[in-house]
């Protein structure tokens, strides 16, 4: 694995599950909540992504522009932009968001693969009021969640709201 990412890991040393009244219930390690298991990382997606540009630095790089196809050839593809000539690449990676283009035009329509898990979620960065240390402090009920952690060298902390969608709603 390389020293980067390594480097980069969250570091995440646990959660405290609290109740109500926020008393601590429970707790989980910190391979738990992050979902780690043997040699895997949790790595923030924006470190991952300064990590990859860093390392592109001799490649192309296209910000902002609307893909309207691609066509496989011998050596990579060509891909037609909406609003600049076509170009050929070795390799196309389309970070252009959940609802993606790219993903469509080389897969097709995303209602033939998307699953809904019945939860939406919503996280967004906050003050560290709690000064919290790469820990996590989470409240869970049926159908909702809330909870906040700070990651590794992060100046802010992260809180997450979440909720049961009309999918997943208990009856």
């Amino acid at each position: 694995m390389h020293g980067a990412v390594v480097a980069a890991s969250t570091l995440m040393r646990g959660a405290e599950l609290v109740g109500r009244d926020g008393k601590v219930i429970g707790g989980m390690s910190g391979d738990e909540f992050g979902h780690r298991v043997g040699g895997d990382l949790e790595i923030v997606r924006g470190d991952l992504g300064e990590i990859l540009m860093e390392r592109a630095s001799d490649v192309g790089v296209v910000f902002g522009g609307v893909i309207e196809s691609i066509t496989e050839t011998g050596g990579g593809s060509e891909v037609t932009f909406r609003s600049a000539e076509a170009q050929a690449f070795e390799l196309v990676i389309g970070a252009d968001g959940l609802h993606s283009n790219v993903r469509r035009i080389v897969f097709g329509d995303e209602s033939r693969f998307v699953r809904d898990l019945g939860i939406c979620l919503c996280v967004y960065s906050v003050p560290n009021y709690l000064h919290l240390d790469r820990m996590a402090v989470q409240y869970s009920e049926v159908g909702r969640v809330a909870a906040i952690w700070r990651a590794r060298d992060d100046p802010t902390a992260k809180a997450c709201f979440g909720f049961a969608s009309a999918a997943g709603r208990p009856a």
